[in-house]
């Protein structure tokens, strides 16, 4: 049975659907995108985003949440080793 209520998401779908946000939002949205590409790149070995989500959606589910929350750690603490941050938490 085929869903009509899932929608496939990818990265062009994902820039498609920001297309109707403000100018400098989509540019936030894309320099993350990137900096999270490059991330893939550089710390899973040359693996790009497409493999990582496969690879996350393809575990079991009591394991994705861990493996979600592990590449999301990785991921800030690449950024904060890089002195990529662009987001400062304040007034939280």
């Amino acid at each position: 049975m085929e869903f009509f209520l899932l929608k496939t998401k990818s990265k062009k779908t994902f820039l498609g659907r920001i297309s109707v946000l403000e100018f400098s939002t989509r540019e936030n949205y894309q320099s993350a995108l990137r900096k999270f590409e490059k991330f893939c790149i550089e710390y899973y070995e040359e693996r790009k985003i497409d493999e990582i989500v496969t690879e996350l959606k393809s575990l079991k589910s009591e394991s994705q949440d861990e493996a979600y929350c592990g590449v999301l750690q990785d991921f800030v603490n690449w950024l904060t080793k890089k002195h990529l941050s662009i987001v400062k938490a304040s007034n939280i």
